[in-house]
C-alpha cells in the first residue's frame, strides 16, 4: 500500500480521507499492523490508479495498471454517494490517440478507463467543470521538450477556440493533433510544434476544430 501511494504521490491523510478512516488507523493499514479488507483494499487501489488484485497479491501477473472505475451511469458512481465521488473527480479515459507530429488517424473514441483526480485541484485550482474533461494519450515528439512522446493528456472540452498562445487538440482533415495554435489578424490561425524540428503551419481558421485545451499532462521524466 505504502509503494502504491508514494507511486501517485498521494499522502497519508489524503487516502485515509478518500476511504473514510482516520490518518492513525490508515497507518496501521499500511505497517500491517491492522487486517485489511478486499473492499477497503480496491477503494485504495483506485485512489491511487493501480489494480487491486497487484494490490491484494504483488503478484507479477498483476503490475499496477489503470483500474477499470465504473462509467458515469453506474450507480456507484452517482455524484455524491459515497466519500470517494466527493473527494475525487473520476475523469474519462479515451481509446484515442492524439499526434504530436504530422497527424494520425483517429479510430476508436470510446472510454476505456477513469483516473481519479483531487476534487479540490481539478475544480477549485484550475477551475474546471468536472464533466467537461477527458484523458487522451498523445504520441509523437513535436511537443517536445514540453510534452514527450506517450504523455498523458488532461483537456479541456469547454474550450472550442483559441484565446491565447496555448496547447490544444485539433481536429484537421481528419487528424486529431496536439498543437500550439494562434489567432493571425487576416483570420487564418498559426499551428506550432514546441520542436524547432517541425515548421509552423498557417491554415484558415474555419479548416481547425478545436477539440479542447490541453491543462495538464502526465509523461515519464
Amino acid at each position: 500500500m505504502r509503494y502504491a501511494r508514494e507511486k501517485a504521490r498521494l499522502g497519508q491523510q489524503e487516502i485515509a480521507d478518500g476511504i473514510g478512516v482516520s490518518k492513525r488507523t490508515y497507518i496501521k493499514y499500511e505497517q500491517n499492523e491492522s487486517p485489511t479488507k478486499k473492499p477497503m483494499l480496491k477503494e485504495v487501489a483506485v485512489i491511487c490508479a493501480v489494480s487491486s488484485q497487484w494490490l491484494l497479491t504483488g503478484s507479477d501477473e498483476h503490475k499496477p495498471t489503470y483500474p477499470a472505475f465504473p462509467k458515469p451511469s453506474h450507480p456507484e458512481n452517482k455524484e455524491g454517494s459515497n466519500q470517494l465521488s466527493e473527494r475525487y473527480v473520476f475523469v474519462p479515459l479515451y481509446d484515442v490517440q492524439a499526434s504530436a507530429g504530422s497527424g494520425a488517424m483517429v479510430h476508436s473514441e470510446q472510454i476505456v478507463d477513469y483516473l481519479a483526480f483531487l476534487r479540490d485541484w481539478l475544480v477549485n485550482q484550475l477551475g474546471l467543470d468536472a464533466k467537461k474533461v477527458m484523458l487522451i494519450k498523445v504520441i509523437g515528439d513535436s511537443m517536445e521538450p514540453t510534452i514527450k512522446d506517450k504523455a498523458l493528456l488532461l483537456v479541456n472540452r469547454e474550450v472550442d477556440r483559441p484565446s491565447s498562445d496555448a496547447v490544444y487538440v485539433i481536429r484537421q482533415d481528419g487528424d486529431l493533433i496536439v498543437k500550439r495554435i494562434q489567432n493571425l489578424m487576416d483570420g487564418r490561425i498559426e499551428i506550432r510544434s514546441d520542436n524547432s524540428g517541425y515548421k509552423p503551419l498557417i491554415v484558415p481558421a474555419d479548416t481547425v476544430k478545436i477539440m479542447g485545451k490541453v491543462v495538464w499532462y502526465g509523461q515519464n521524466i
